[in-house]
């Protein structure tokens, strides 16, 4: 009996770091609301409750996640504190699954380290808020499980390919670790290359094929969304730290990692289970920034963060973990200074959050009593500033929130203010003391 304790021990440790991560999304939900796509979906699914997402945008390239949202949007609906909890599901579900494949190759403590990283990081709030973001985690599941089948010791193969396909399907930002997972799982050791080519060209090829259908059927193009410089800030840096640093943010995010690396250097052992993460996460990266989706350090678009993160987790935790076995007492102190300051980032996250969903509700109320000289004009929604990248509306959300909510048709476009280019007809408009107003250059 006396080994059951430490399991037990480990299991409890690994079931109260999955409630950590979940807390953001759960503290979350006790202010729940909609944001951006969120409307869209909404506002569809309650004119054809079940089979709305059949015919959705995302149908044949991302055919797993429209059925996801078929069921968030088309099942639960119009209650947000219920989706937040989802999420929190999910969250929960993640550090599980992880922590499964972690311990096959890290000590527990080592594993509990990663874990407790992965829970704290700040930098892919998308997916903890944002109802239409709960592919996301489900994609991270799906590599997961298929990476559970490559490594266990009577591997399955097929099984693998088959989950990291279905990950392709839910949303392809995990694309580079599903190859890498697809290419374990089949790779044989001892084998002679060529053999070891002819064992992998069917596997590679399924794999290729569903990349290809999926690019080929996805309205996304190449596009950017920042230099080089923010996406290593984003990921290492200010990302990954709280706003009260203030400039200080960036160098205290990169002093992390600098702990880390001290750690993997004082501790020989510990470097090839960081190199195999940062490896991972350079796998992850490397295909969003060839076709230029620039990560960010908050609001919708840091779901762009979330594959890479896991290696980057991987490499924090091994590191950190590292630097406290072989110093103990500064260990702690930098350990706990990393807890405090990713817990504050998160505060951030949830109160940018909270506000962009109350400013939202106010952009509604604010439509609804239109001014009667705005009535029936092409109006194009500027919505002067964000919540360190949260916006209410985008997209077209904005006129699905206003008309669902109010009743009342309205010709409204809401693009990206850095993307407000009006057309001769239309009247740029903003929000100012809770009224519509016509915006003045």
């Amino acid at each position: 009996m006396s080994g059951a304790r430490p399991v037990t021990s480990y299991r409890l440790m690994v079931a109260a770091t999955a409630l950590l991560a979940a807390a953001p999304s759960l503290s979350s939900a006790m202010h729940a609301g909609f944001l951006v796509d969120d409307w869209i979906f909404l506002q569809s699914a309650e004119r054809s409750p079940w089979t709305w997402w059949m015919h959705a945008i995302d149908t044949t390239y991302r055919p797993v996640q429209a059925t996801i949202h078929g069921a968030m949007f088309g099942i639960i609906g119009d209650h947000p504190a219920v989706h937040l909890v989802v999420l929190a599901v999910l969250e929960f579900a993640v550090v599980v699954v992880l922590s499964r494949l972690l311990v096959r190759f890290l000590s527990p403590r080592t594993t509990l380290a990663v874990l407790l990283v992965w829970a704290l990081l700040a930098n892919r709030s998308s997916a903890r808020f944002w109802s239409a973001a709960a592919p996301i985690p489900v994609a991270v599941l799906l590599l997961l499980g298929g990476a559970l089948a490559a490594t266990s010791s009577r591997r399955r193969p097929v099984l693998a390919t088959a989950l990291c396909c279905l990950a392709l399907l839910t949303y392809e930002g995990g694309v580079g670790l599903g190859l890498a997972i697809v290419v374990v799982a089949w790779f044989e050791r001892g084998v002679p290359l060529r053999a070891q080519w002819r064992t992998l060209a069917a596997p590679v090829a399924i794999y290729g094929a569903t990349v290809m259908w999926n690019y080929a059927t996805s309205p996304k193009h190449l596009y950017g969304y920042g230099p080089l410089p923010s996406t290593v800030d984003a990921l290492t840096g200010a990302g990954i730290m709280p706003r009260a640093l203030g400039a200080l943010a960036g160098p205290a995010g990169y002093a992390v990692m600098a702990a880390a690396l001290l750690g993997l250097w004082l501790v020989p052992d510990a470097r090839r289970p960081a190199a195999i993460g940062g490896t991972a996460a350079a796998i992850a990266l490397a295909p969003l920034l060839v076709v230029g989706a620039f990560p960010a350090a908050s609001g919708p678009f840091d779901r762009l963060n979330v594959f890479t993160m896991l290696g980057l987790a991987v490499v924090l935790g091994v590191g950190l973990d590292a630097l406290g076995r072989r110093a103990a007492v500064p260990g702690a102190i930098v350990g706990a200074a990393v807890v405090v300051a990713m817990v504050a980032a998160q505060a951030d996250d949830i109160a940018d959050v909270n506000a962009a969903r109350d400013q939202g509700m106010d952009v509604i109320a604010a439509f609804a009593a239109l001014p009667p000289e705005l009535a029936g004009r092409s109006l194009v929604y500027d919505p002067g500033y964000s919540h360190h990248g949260w916006y209410p509306f985008g997209y077209g959300s904005a006129k699905a929130a206003i008309e669902r909510v109010t009743g009342s048709t309205i010709d409204l476009d809401d693009p990206q203010r850095w993307r407000i280019d009006p057309a001769p007809d239309d009247v740029v408009v903003t929000i100012r003391d809770g009224r519509v107003v016509e915006r003045r250059p």
